[in-house]
């Protein structure tokens, strides 16, 4: 991530959700509310990216469970997400549910990134922690 990098939030989020909480809109990556920001850049086939997220999982997931959804490789993108998406209605079919295990750590480019988290439907408790960081030049934007 670089020296530039600094926890973008005061505390580390915990995230729990029991059975049935019905989980999380797709967001992030360029949509409409969000357009005037540039949270990656390409530069001679490389991409930069202006925010990181790092989950802890603390349970096990499983594609009937519930829990993180992304569309990889939408922090390269340089399209408007659509609308349909935020919504569950029309998840494209790149669309991953990583399956976990407690101990396990997803990173991923947390603004850049389109993702979201389906209604939670395992009997045990879903538990998480994300840590968030951002660019220096990100700081004092948001």
């Amino acid at each position: 991530m670089g020296p530039g990098f600094r926890l973008g939030t005061k505390t580390a989020a915990v995230r729990l959700m029991n059975k049935g909480n019905r989980g999380q809109l797709l967001h992030a990556g360029l949509n409409e509310n969000h357009k005037d920001y540039h949270y990656s850049l390409s530069r001679s086939g490389r991409v930069y990216n202006e925010s990181v997220n790092v989950s802890f999982q603390l349970c096990h997931s499983c594609n009937q469970g519930g829990g993180l959804i992304v569309v990889p490789g939408g922090h390269k993108a340089n399209y408007l997400m659509p609308p349909s998406m935020a919504f569950h209605g029309d998840l494209p079919l790149a669309t991953v549910h990583p399956r976990t295990k407690p101990g396990d750590v997803i990173i991923f480019c947390g603004m850049g990134t389109v993702h979201g988290v389906v209604r939670w439907k395992s009997d045990h408790q879903r538990r998480i922690v994300i840590l968030s960081y951002l660019s220096h030049s990100m700081m004092g934007k948001l």
